[in-house]
């Protein structure tokens, strides 16, 4: 599993971006992600992971928090046999 960081590079949040955006429509319509983390509409979702990706450059803690989620969601698709 990814591990946290406080900042990441632009080179990282354009892969995620790139995974997201190529695999989207691999993706169930809703996902439950672990125990405590349902998504009902992945379609949503993903446009708006994939418009906040396009405004960050990662340098910002702001929004580490957000990629991170991202990241640990693709990990969790990919453990699940989503854009494998």
């Amino acid at each position: 599993m990814e591990k946290y960081k406080r900042t990441y590079t632009k080179a990282e949040i354009a892969d995620l971006r790139q995974w997201f955006w190529e695999h989207r429509e691999s993706f169930p319509k809703s996902f439950r992600m672990n125990e405590s983390t349902n998504i009902p509409d992945m379609a949503f979702t993903v446009k708006s992971l994939v418009e906040l990706l396009d405004s960050v450059d990662g340098s910002n803690p702001i929004y580490s928090g957000q990629v991170y989620f991202f990241m640990q969601l693709k990990e969790a698709l990919q453990a699940a046999g989503y854009g494998a």
